[in-house]
């Protein structure tokens, strides 16, 4: 499987589960994952535990789901996280991502947070399958 494939399963917003860490245990959550630009982000507010994670780790790892006939398929990707400091930036994703206007109306908001997380590699389960296929991020 090629990235371009792997990146094709991707729409603008899409429900995934989370993972970071404190450094001592691993925390999953569901998140709306928004994919814009060929980047991956999340909206979240700043004072969450995710963003006071991704602050002290700089890492986590997505697992998703895709909407498809192929019950069983999923994109796994780690890699390194940040939050966004772009103003102009984290209003683009405001207006892709329009359910963000119903907690934050401004991107410069303090409460309001973007996490993008830049892909070291994707692991792909194909349905029917039991192995991974893993894709360069």
């Amino acid at each position: 499987m090629k990235r371009s494939e792997v990146l094709d399963r991707f729409e603008v917003m899409q429900e995934a589960m989370l993972a970071t860490t404190d450094g001592e245990r691993a925390y999953v959550r569901p998140v709306m994952l928004i994919y814009y630009q060929e980047r991956f982000f999340i909206a979240t507010g700043n004072a969450d535990a995710k963003c006071s994670q991704i602050r002290k780790q700089g890492r986590a790892e997505v697992c998703y789901y895709p909407d498809t006939e192929e019950k069983g398929c999923y994109i796994r990707f780690n890699g390194d996280a940040k939050l966004i400091s772009d103003i102009d930036l984290k209003g683009e994703i405001m207006e892709v991502a329009t359910f963000i206007k119903s907690y934050w109306t401004d991107p410069a908001d303090s409460g309001y947070a973007v996490i993008e997380i830049i892909p070291d590699w994707f692991d792909f389960m194909a349905y029917g399958t039991s192995v991974e296929s893993r894709v360069k991020g």
